[in-house]
């Protein structure tokens, strides 16, 4: 008999640290908020994305696990690979909302949340010949809150466009990802597996160029961003086995998480209003 793996530390409480942290973020973006109603150097902005779309693959926490069971399993499918789903997050739009001070003419920081509405993870299993169906599809969304540094790095003065100045953005703070209902489809059977939330460490990296248009108070930002997002990972909970034909009823089956990391590279366009 296979044994049972147990869970590491990180892996049993890192959704509780995690979610301790967002909820400091929480209230020091309201502290800031309270404060910038009088203070000078604080902004706004507001700003909309388009991500590309990214590889993913889906595998077991642990492939040797038999309660709750994994549901992949260890050994290699036909393609000679350990088996899991191979596919690729779709590009999808994201929506922010950023509060920041300006410490000095070429420095400023800020406390942002970005959410990405629901796209979906479209990919194939390997437990059977590659010519026989065995797709995988899954909807996902994200919630991010970041806490972010801004540096100048250079500067121009464009008659049209005002000042233009390039910038690199750098950040880290937590992100909320659910999942939906995982679909799999088989030649005669179709496996699902329940929705899940989950709260993960997330970061982020930027290059980009901000221009004021000669105005005093209002900038228009666009950038390249990089952002990690953490695992998106399958519920802990029943799953189930339905038979096309309807020759049995559906088998209940008590899973294990599956979990694959999620990283987008987009661009962002932001309208920055100074208070």
């Amino acid at each position: 008999m296979r044994p049972i793996a147990s869970r590491s530390f990180m892996e049993e409480h890192i959704s509780k640290i995690a979610d301790v942290f967002a909820k400091l973020i929480l209230v020091a973006f309201c502290v800031i908020v309270s404060q910038s109603i009088s203070a000078s150097n604080f902004y706004l902005r507001f700003g909309v994305g388009m991500d590309q779309a990214s590889d993913a693959i889906f595998s077991d926490r642990n492939c040797l696990n038999l309660y709750p069971y994994a549901l992949y399993g260890c050994g290699q499918g036909p393609d000679g690979l350990p088996y899991r789903s191979v596919g690729e997050f779709e590009s999808t739009k994201n929506f922010e909302l950023g509060l920041g001070h300006s410490v000095s003419e070429r420095f400023r920081v800020e406390l942002m949340v970005e959410h990405r509405s629901e796209f979906e993870f479209v990919g194939r299993a390997n437990f059977l010949a590659t010519d026989l169906q065995q797709d995988v599809a899954t909807p996902v969304e994200t919630t991010t809150g970041l806490l972010i540094s801004y540096m100048d790095i250079a500067e121009w003065d464009i008659a049209p466009l005002g000042e233009v100045s390039a910038y690199l953005g750098w950040g880290f703070g937590f992100v909320r990802n659910k999942i939906g209902e995982t679909r799999m489809d088989f030649p005669f059977t179709i496996t699902t597996l329940p929705e899940s939330s989950t709260t993960d460490f997330a970061g982020s990296l930027a290059i980009g160029v901000s221009s004021t248009f000669g105005t005093a108070r209002l900038a228009l930002d666009a950038e390249l961003r990089y952002t990690y997002l953490g695992e998106v990972v399958t519920g802990r909970n029943v799953g189930y086995v339905t038979w096309r034909s309807g020759v049995r009823d559906p088998l209940a089956l008590d899973l294990d998480l599956t979990r694959s990391r999620l990283k987008r590279l987009g661009v962002n366009v932001s309208i920055r209003y100074s208070l």
